[in-house]
């Protein structure tokens, strides 16, 4: 994506550092606030996100599911430990992050991740593999779920036909061999970069050089902005 066509109501336009930016603020606002005031924030902060990224509710929603269903029931079983308050503060929370995660995925390719972990974090070619390998996880078990379906379609069967709960178990059996062959294409992935010789920072060539533009500049303080103000709510707000 070339700078001059970046704009603040458009996440895809982003560079990617400040994509993976954003998701650290998001991460660190999910951490900090625990309180009614900063936990609006980070809803609101997680609703804008979304908005901005501009994926269809119905497919944040396919792509996020499985991940809410299991919140969901992690977070009954955590009602028997914890007062119900905490408890509807942890799965709102962990709903939007995940909601948020999938935005912000959604609109990075394989190659910005690389390059954002780079040239944002300074990291060695080690970790960005591993965290690429993380971040990337999740969203290829997305893309070997649509791959199952429409061979299921091909075959003239239809994964969405039945009821809540049969289509739930058919989420849980396919959800296996999606996490499997999402590992084995991740590993694939990392055997690739090996045979390119994708094994030094500096020898990583980029098409397009990363660049700053206002834009980046006007997300970045609003995200920092946001973060202080939800740790300074959780810290004197009651």
């Amino acid at each position: 994506m070339h700078s001059n066509s970046r704009s603040v109501g458009m996440l895809k336009t982003y560079d990617a550092r400040t994509k993976l930016y954003i998701m650290l603020a998001y991460l660190l606002m999910f951490l900090v606030g625990w309180k009614l005031i900063p936990v609006l924030i980070f809803v609101l902060t997680g609703a804008a996100i979304i908005y901005i990224s501009r994926l269809k509710p119905g497919v944040l929603w396919d792509m996020s599911k499985s991940a809410v269903l299991i919140e969901i029931l992690l977070s009954l079983i955590l009602l028997m430990f914890a007062k119900p308050l905490l408890v509807l503060l942890v799965i709102i929370k962990l709903v939007m992050i995940t909601f948020v995660y999938n935005s912000v995925m959604y609109c990075m390719k394989h190659v910005d991740v690389i390059d954002g972990l780079i040239g944002g974090f300074r990291l060695k070619i080690n970790a960005t593999r591993r965290l690429y390998s993380i971040l990337e996880y999740f969203p290829e078990v997305y893309t070997q779920k649509k791959r199952v379906r429409s061979a299921l379609k091909a075959r003239g069967v239809d994964p969405d036909n039945g009821n809540i709960v049969s289509r739930f178990v058919k989420e849980i059996l396919l959800a296996v061999p999606n996490h499997k062959n999402a590992f084995i294409e991740l590993a694939n992935r990392n055997k690739a970069m090996d045979m390119r010789g994708f094994t030094s920072v500096r020898r990583r060539k980029r098409i397009y050089e990363m660049k700053f533009e206002v834009v980046d500049d006007i997300v970045l303080v609003l995200a920092i902005i946001l973060l202080l103000g939800t740790i300074f709510t959780q810290v004197y707000f009651k």
